[in-house]
């Protein structure tokens, strides 16, 4: 996929999961209500742009609009869409006319992979830091870094940004060793499901003329 960044996304607003232990556990309780807010609402619709930076290169740079009822979620940027139930993923290549089906396996997901990053922040254990200080924009926020103590971890540390009192995520940012950077920015945000499922679930209409490759495995 040309931006498999975006599967951290996908993975973070729809997968329910636990921290493992941490150093503070007073902050990891203040992340992960924020997490839980957006993980566990029934319905959800967001305004997002996602920075991926390496080094001494411009930023790629690209936005959208995610949608959730329950466990079918739907993902729609300029070049490609992605429809998933919970269990099989429809990503359709909008130029190419390509459409591609896989299985969704999160327990399967390595490190490397972006949505691995989510298996990663479940199962690692953090230390927390308040980090507020840093925030230099007119808007209140509170920002909490977690660094892993593991190592041998190819990230150095992942930081949140959000208003405290509502519980509203502006910024999630991953720092790597390697010096790429990843930036999401969340835009507008409503939790009252003001769409129709059948508007998110995948529908093989709009799509005769495409190409289908089934890449799930038996």
């Amino acid at each position: 996929m040309k931006y498999p960044w975006i599967i951290l996304f996908i993975y973070f607003f729809s997968i329910t999961g636990q921290h493992a232990s941490a150093q503070n556990p007073d902050l990891q309780k203040v992340v992960q209500g924020v997490i839980e807010k957006y993980q566990d609402a029934p319905s959800l619709k967001l305004d997002f742009q996602f920075q991926l930076t390496f080094p001494e290169q411009d930023p790629q740079i690209y936005e959208g609009i995610f949608y959730k009822l329950n466990k079918v979620y739907k993902v729609d940027l300029d070049e490609y869409t992605i429809y998933s139930d919970g269990k099989i993923q429809h990503t359709v290549q909008k130029k190419a006319k390509e459409v591609q089906i896989t299985n969704i396996d999160s327990e399967s997901i390595e490190l490397g992979s972006p949505a691995g990053i989510l298996k990663y922040l479940n199962d690692q254990e953090f230390k927390y830091f308040d980090k507020s200080a840093l925030n230099q924009g007119a808007e209140s926020l509170r920002i909490i870094e977690l660094v892993p103590t593991d190592k041998t971890s190819e990230y150095f540390k992942i930081r949140f940004s959000f208003i405290e009192a509502a519980k509203q995520l502006k910024y999630i940012e991953i720092f790597a060793k390697d010096g790429h950077r990843i930036q999401l920015t969340i835009g507008e945000t409503s939790f009252s499901g003001n769409f129709s499922r059948k508007s998110i679930e995948w529908n093989s209409e709009p799509y005769k003329d495409y190409y289908i490759e089934d890449l799930r495995i038996d």
